[in-house]
């Protein structure tokens, strides 16, 4: 009797290799037949960790550009009601050089500020415009040499103001960059100075008696 015959069915069974079924993707191996397990998706996931969450935009804000003399400045588009052709000014006796009068607007009554002379620029411009702008409630004229444009960047591109060294109203709340085309040079950046509307009938520092807030409130308060 052979030797199959006298063991029994069980024992055959467990000594029997197991039969190899087709290898899925992760245990396929290289040389040598070594299994190779790929790691759970769950896996990957802490490896990787999470995407940043990017930071939310600046809002935008709205300036009107205008130039006295050779440069050019702006004041929040909010504050503008209108933009006029010079009208007839009445001279207001023992008031500042910088005050060039009141004008009548319709039946109001506003004082009007020459921005030349408020910031020290020397000469007049023989074509000016005026801004009515409103501060406090209250109007104001301001005598400009020429309108620009309307510009809308990021609150973001607004700079500290300049450290002046000087002592009085603090006549500039920030500063911000313009873009504008060279023949031959292309595209170059230039300054424009965020002027404090509030301070330019005062002859205190603004900072004393006008709330601001990281050093924009021209821009962010309401006017």
């Amino acid at each position: 009797m052979s030797s199959s015959s006298s063991t029994p069915p069980l024992a055959r069974a467990l000594a029997q290799p197991e039969e190899a079924g087709p290898a899925s993707p992760g245990e396929r191996g290289g040389m040598g037949g070594t299994r190779q397990w790929a790691d759970p998706p769950a896996r990957q996931v802490r490896a990787q960790g999470r995407p940043e969450e990017a930071a939310p935009p600046s809002p935008i804000v709205e300036l009107c550009a205008f130039r006295v003399g050779e440069e050019e400045y702006v004041i929040d588009l909010r504050r503008i009601r209108e933009i006029l052709q010079p009208l007839p000014i009445t001279p207001v006796p023992l008031a500042p050089e910088f005050l060039a009068g009141v004008m009548n607007l319709r039946g109001d009554v506003i004082p009007v500020v020459d921005v030349r002379k408020r910031l020290g620029v020397p000469g007049a411009s023989p074509r000016s415009k005026v801004l009515v702008v409103n501060v406090a409630g209250r109007l104001l004229g301001l005598v400009v040499d020429a309108v620009a444009e309307v510009v809308r960047i990021p609150r973001s591109e607004i700079g500290p103001p300049p450290l002046l060294g000087v002592d009085g109203p603090r006549l500039f709340l920030g500063v911000c960059g313009a873009r504008e085309r060279n023949p031959g040079t292309g595209p170059r950046r230039r300054l424009r100075l965020l002027l404090n509307v509030k301070a330019l009938l005062s002859g205190r520092d603004p900072l004393h008696h006008a709330r601001e807030r990281d050093g924009l409130a021209d821009v962010v308060e309401p006017t």
